[in-house]
């Protein structure tokens, strides 16, 4: 339902999480509950911060985003505090990372514990640090390059060569699974970081050159992916093309 858009309303995925997340916390399965609520609430806030963009929401919205991603990173907290000892899986570090990166009330502060996390998941190499751990089990393709992808933004302030590296893994990664191993939604998510990343670097004219290509990648995400690919564009002043407006 997320990656439709729907998260409001008493059957969309903000009320299916709660639903599943009381169940889980009726039979004391408290990281299970918080599990649920961490990944649709982190989205939620992340559609509504693209509405505002898209000129769909007044700027008082922000404060829908500031609840939601408060509850997010709540709930992401608790899952790493409760399960740091007996490790993390890959699909699960995928869905906190982003959300523990959170500015201020996150708790991974460091790029570099996100790069190990991405390589500890990706090649079962373990570092000498003890944490974060990383459960043994296979990664997915797409949960390898969204981690990955966390790494290259976690990198962008501090090193340049870093994120750069962590760059070519995720479009590596994209190049050889985005056909039919990874799920659209997953797809579009990681276009618009490499895009993002990008245009944060004054790459307008390779993206602008590039859309067609990426707009089909995006639409085939789902609604939500579109409104937040939208906002980003934006938010940098990059035109949306007339067609791929009258096609959405």
């Amino acid at each position: 339902m997320s990656w439709e858009g729907r998260y409001f309303g008493p059957e969309a995925a903000l009320a299916a999480a709660r639903a599943k997340a009381r169940a889980y916390k009726h039979n004391g399965r408290n990281v299970a509950a918080a599990m649920e609520i961490a990944s649709p609430y982190y989205s939620a806030a992340g559609r509504i911060w693209a509405d505002i963009g898209n000129g769909k929401r007044s700027r008082l919205a922000y404060l829908r985003v500031a609840w939601y991603l408060w509850r997010a990173v709540q709930a992401a907290n608790y899952i790493h505090v409760r399960e740091m000892q007996l490790g993390i899986s890959p699909a699960q570090w995928s869905t906190l990372v982003p959300i523990l990166r959170t500015r201020f009330i996150g708790r991974l502060k460091e790029p570099g514990e996100v790069e190990n996390l991405a390589r500890r998941a990706t090649t079962g190499y373990y570092f000498d640090r003890p944490l974060p751990q990383v459960a043994p089990g296979p990664c997915h393709p797409h949960d390898a390059a969204l981690l990955w992808a966390e790494a290259m933004k976690a990198w962008i302030a501090k090193s340049e060569e870093k994120a750069v590296g962590a760059r070519k893994k995720v479009v590596l990664l994209l190049a050889a699974y985005q056909d039919g191993q990874m799920e659209p939604g997953q797809v579009a998510r990681l276009y618009r970081d490499i895009v993002a990343y990008d245009l944060d670097h004054g790459r307008h004219e390779i993206v602008e050159q590039d859309l067609p290509t990426i707009w089909l990648r995006i639409k085939a995400g789902g609604e939500d992916q579109v409104e937040k690919f939208k906002a980003l564009l934006r938010r940098y002043g990059v035109p949306i093309p007339r067609d791929v407006l009258n096609s959405l």
